[in-house]
């Protein structure tokens, strides 16, 4: 058996050039290796009921204004390593170092991010984007911003 992580082309997506990973067997739909969930694990964000997390980043990462910030984690998964909310950025601009993996849709305000290199990418309402581990560079948050994101942060299995 190949492992999962191998990609193969489907004949059906061959005139796309999709490429898909290869499907498990699994005739019984349930999630391979976890409990069967109900409709009671679906989290929905708007009916959440999350305590706010309020910080600034730390004095040495901020380059401009206050950028107070607040979290909304409405979901953890159990081994830790995705979780997805709300979060909400006042006006100003730190440093970000991405240790992990990160899904946004920004759902108001206005933020430009900046890669080390000084290249920039302002992001409005109704955007969605992933920014990858590694990434290094700035935020800054022009008008106050609210999105939802999803985290993903691998672990290594070799510790």
């Amino acid at each position: 058996m190949r492992p999962f992580v191998d990609f193969i082309k489907r004949s059906d997506d061959s005139k796309r050039g999709h490429y898909c990973p290869p499907r498990r067997s699994n005739p019984s739909h349930q999630p391979i290796g976890h409990a069967t969930m109900s409709i009671e694990s679906i989290v929905d964000f708007s009916e959440a009921s999350t305590a706010a997390e309020h910080y600034r980043p730390a004095p040495e990462k901020v380059f401009k204004g206050d950028p107070q910030q607040t979290i909304y984690n409405h979901y953890n998964s159990p081994c830790g390593q995705m979780n997805a909310g709300v979060w909400q950025g006042e006006i100003g601009q730190w440093q970000v170092n991405y240790t992990e993996h990160e899904y946004c849709e920004i759902v108001q305000g206005v933020s430009v991010l900046r890669d080390d290199q000084g290249r920039a990418k302002t992001l409005r309402a109704g955007d969605r984007f992933v920014i990858p581990a590694g990434f290094k560079g700035t935020w800054e948050v022009l008008e106050a911003c609210r999105k939802i994101y999803v985290v993903f942060e691998a672990t290594d299995i070799n510790k």
